[in-house]
């Protein structure tokens, strides 16, 4: 059976670059909207200049901004800026992702756009919010994902963190974008006006923690986010392990740790090499697993 995408009649303007903001406008558009991508003159988004390249193409470029329409415009220009203001007033939606009070100089700012438009949804995306003691810091994903403490849980102890290559900070915020914006737009149904919507890296990679937060808070602070390798410290059968071992539950007379009624929990299975043969077990016994791409 064929339906309408949910966001069809939709128009979104997207005046952001790079990734958070680029990522929320191409949900939007793979949901129906009508997204028009308005960059500055000549570099336009900075995105361009990122790989990988074919033909002069850049595939970060077209990864996030695929289903857009395209246009230029110099805001500088007292006749760019009215006619943004123009295009402003026939869109739904306004996504922007600079610095807080950036667009404001321009006169794009919320409160200028939305006495243009009172029924516009303005989504703004920056690395602290537009309020609280670091709004005026300038910041990316990578360095949000260090502050919010989830880097502090990654990796070997006592070794630096490694580098994920998947920009958790910005996607994420992203999707929390496109939840917001479509949020606003049923409230705009009965309210009949918009809201504007600001959204932090910051605050999203926080949110994203499970244990974390309720280990820490109810511990009374004394329980920290810890490096634990490729295991669980909770649970010692959810982890990362060697596949492809031979079996080794009974090597040298010795049981696994994991069978050890002695064991806690505390400490990782992960660490006894003969307790690697979960991996061997698992899929015979059921557990659900999975290869690591590669």
């Amino acid at each position: 059976m064929s339906q309408n995408l949910p966001l069809t009649g939709i128009r979104v303007i997207d005046y952001s670059h790079f990734l958070a903001g680029p990522h929320m406008s191409r949900c939007l558009a793979a949901m129906g909207a009508d997204v028009i991508k308005v960059e500055r003159p000549k570099g336009g988004d900075a995105g361009r200049a990122h790989g990988y390249f074919k033909d002069g193409q850049s595939g970060y470029f077209l990864q996030q901004n695929m289903g857009k329409q395209g246009l230029c415009i110099d805001l500088k220009d007292k006749r760019g800026l009215a006619m943004m203001h123009e295009l402003v007033k026939t869109a739904d939606v306004f996504v922007e992702n600079y610095r807080p009070g950036a667009l404001t100089k321009l006169g794009l700012g919320y409160a200028e756009l939305s006495a243009l438009n009172p029924r516009l949804v303005y989504c703004s995306v920056s690395a602290y919010g537009h309020t609280g003691p670091d709004s005026a810091k300038a910041g990316f994903g990578l360095i949000a994902e260090a502050k919010s403490g989830a880097m502090a849980q990654l990796g070997n102890p006592g070794e630096a963190p490694p580098l994920l290559r998947i920009p958790i900070a910005d996607m994420y915020t992203g999707v929390h974008g496109v939840a917001a914006i479509c949020a606003a737009l049923v409230g705009r149904a009965t309210s009949g006006k918009g809201q504007h919507i600001d959204l932090a890296l910051y605050d999203c990679m926080v949110s994203i923690h499970d244990y974390a937060v309720q280990r820490y808070t109810f511990s009374g602070g004394t329980d920290l986010p810890r490096q634990t390798g490729s295991g669980q410290p909770d649970s010692p059968i959810y982890g990362v392990f060697s596949g492809n071992l031979p079996d080794r539950r009974r090597r040298a007379g010795r049981r696994c740790s994991l069978h050890d009624p002695r064991r806690t929990g505390g400490e990782l299975c992960r660490r006894d090499p003969h307790c690697r043969c979960m991996d061997q077990s698992a899929r015979g016994q059921g557990v659900p697993c999975g290869a690591r791409c590669r």
